[in-house]
C-alpha cells in the first residue's frame, strides 16, 4: 500500500529559509534596484505642453445653418476642425517657420555681448544684475559681431568672484514670437559661431542635456559615453540648410507628437505637443496655433473676396431685369385696379429679391462644399497617410457628397418659386 502525505510549509519553514539564504536575497534585491534605477535614469522625460482654443460659429459656414443638419452640425465642425489642424500643410507652415534662421545674442565667459543677426535690428535686451534690469537698446545691421566689449563697464561693476552665474540676459518681450531674438546654449567666443538656426529637438539643432539625477550619474547611465542618450542623427554646420528631406521628416515627427482633442460639450479644442524641452513643447504649441489662425484668416479672406465679387456680378445682372419685372408688376395692378400701384409693386419685388437673396445664399454654400471636396479629394491622394486617416477622409466625402446633393435640391427649389 502507497501512503502519500502532503507537506504543507510552515512559518518556520519560510523563516529558517530566509535566515539560510539572506545575503543572497540582499544582493539580488540591491542588484534589481540599480538596475531598475539604471534604465530608469536612461529613460528620456517627455514634457507635454497644451493649449485650448475655442471654434466661434461662422455664420456663413454653410452647412451649420441648413435644416435638417443643426443637431449634429457643431460636432461634424469640431471633427474637420481636428482634421484640419493635423493635415500637412498646416504643420508644415509650423516647421517653416521654426526653420528659419534667427538672430540670437549672447554673453561670453570674457563678458563679451556678441550678437549674431540674419536682418538689419531695433530691439531692447534686457540685462539682469543683483535684482535690477538694465535696458540696452540694439541697434545693429545683419551680420555678425560684438556689441559690448565688457558688460561690466556697462553694468559699472567692479570684478568680483563668480560674477558671470550673477548677470542673465533677457528679451523685453518674453513672448514667443518667430522674429524674436534668441539666447542660444552652448559655449561661444564670437558672434559668427553662433547658431544659424533655433536649437530645437525637433529639428535634430539640439542634443540632448540631461538635468538633476541624469546629469549626476551620467557617466554611470552612459557608461561613460559608449551608449550615449543623445541619438541626434545629423548635427547642421553654420552654413547648413534644411532640404526638402528634412523638412518632411520634422513634419511627420510633429505629426507624431501631436494630439488634438474635443472637450466634450463645448466648441473647445485641445492641441498638446510632447517634447523633450518643456519650453521647446510650449513654442510648438504656440507656433502651430498661430499657423492655423494664419490658415484659418487667409480662407475665410479668400472666401469673403469670392462672395462679394459674386454678389457685385448678381447685382450688376439682376438690376435691369428687376426694373422690368418692377414695371410689369405695376402694369398689371393699373390695368386689374388692384390698390395702390407702388405699394403692392414693393411687396412683389421684396419677395422676388428675398428669394434671389436665398438662392445666392444656397449657392455660396455649395460653393463651400465643393472646394471642401475637393481639398479631400487632394488629401486622400496622397500616399503617406496613415490608414485610420484615409477612413475618417472618406465618411467625410460621403458625408459631403449628401450636403452637395441636399444644396442642388434647395437651389432647384428657389428656382422654381422664381419661375412661378
Amino acid at each position: 500500500m502507497d501512503h502519500k502525505s502532503n507537506k504543507q510549509i510552515t512559518i518556520y519553514d519560510l523563516l529558517y529559509f530566509l535566515k539560510r539564504n539572506y545575503l543572497y536575497i540582499v544582493l539580488l534585491t540591491v542588484f534589481s534596484f540599480i538596475l531598475g534605477c539604471f534604465f530608469t535614469l536612461r529613460i528620456k522625460p517627455i514634457y507635454n505642453s497644451f493649449a485650448e482654443i475655442e471654434i466661434v460659429e461662422d455664420d456663413n459656414s454653410g452647412i451649420a445653418k441648413m435644416p435638417g443638419f443643426e443637431a449634429f452640425s457643431d460636432d461634424k465642425k469640431l471633427e474637420d476642425k481636428i482634421r484640419n489642424i493635423g493635415l500637412r500643410p498646416i504643420l508644415q507652415s509650423t516647421i517653416n517657420k521654426l526653420a528659419k534662421p534667427v538672430s540670437s545674442v549672447f554673453l561670453t565667459s570674457d563678458y563679451k555681448l556678441i550678437y549674431k543677426f540674419h536682418e538689419n535690428r531695433k530691439d531692447t535686451l534686457l540685462l539682469k544684475y543683483n535684482n535690477q534690469d538694465y535696458d540696452f537698446v540694439i541697434d545693429a545691421k545683419k551680420g555678425c559681431g560684438t556689441l559690448i566689449e565688457d558688460v561690466r563697464d556697462f553694468l559699472e561693476i567692479n570684478d568680483e568672484k563668480d560674477l558671470l552665474a550673477k548677470i542673465s540676459l533677457d528679451i523685453a518681450d518674453s513672448k514667443f514670437n518667430v522674429s524674436n531674438l534668441v539666447l542660444p546654449e552652448g559655449d561661444f567666443e564670437s558672434g559668427c559661431e553662433l547658431p544659424k538656426y533655433r536649437q530645437m529637438y525637433i529639428l535634430n539643432t539640439k542634443s540632448y542635456n540631461p538635468v538633476g539625477w541624469r546629469k549626476t550619474f551620467n557617466g554611470i547611465i552612459t557608461l561613460y559615453g559608449l551608449w550615449p542618450l543623445s541619438d541626434t542623427s545629423k548635427k547642421y554646420s553654420l552654413e547648413d540648410t534644411f532640404t526638402d528631406g528634412d523638412i518632411r521628416a520634422f513634419v511627420e515627427y510633429l505629426q507624431n507628437t501631436l494630439d488634438i482633442s474635443h472637450v466634450k460639450e463645448t466648441n473647445h479644442l485641445i492641441i498638446k505637443v510632447e517634447s523633450l524641452g518643456s519650453k521647446e513643447a510650449a513654442n510648438i504649441v504656440s507656433c502651430l496655433i498661430e499657423s492655423y489662425v494664419q490658415e484659418e484668416k487667409k480662407y475665410a479672406n479668400q472666401r469673403t473676396s469670392d462672395q462679394i465679387v459674386f454678389l457685385k456680378d448678381e447685382i450688376k445682372n439682376n438690376s435691369d431685369s428687376l426694373s422690368v419685372v418692377k414695371d410689369k408688376i405695376q402694369k398689371f395692378q393699373q390695368d386689374e385696379n388692384i390698390l395702390s400701384i407702388d405699394g403692392n409693386a414693393e411687396v412683389h419685388v421684396e419677395q422676388f429679391l428675398k428669394l434671389k437673396s436665398q438662392k445666392v445664399e444656397q449657392e455660396l454654400k455649395l460653393d463651400d462644399l465643393v472646394n471642401a471636396k475637393q481639398i479631400y479629394n487632394k488629401e486622400i491622394k496622397k500616399s503617406d497617410i496613415p490608414k485610420s486617416y484615409e477612413l475618417a477622409i472618406k465618411d467625410t466625402l460621403r458625408f459631403l457628397d449628401i450636403k452637395v446633393e441636399i444644396a442642388n435640391n434647395r437651389i432647384q427649389n428657389i428656382d422654381e418659386e422664381i419661375n412661378d
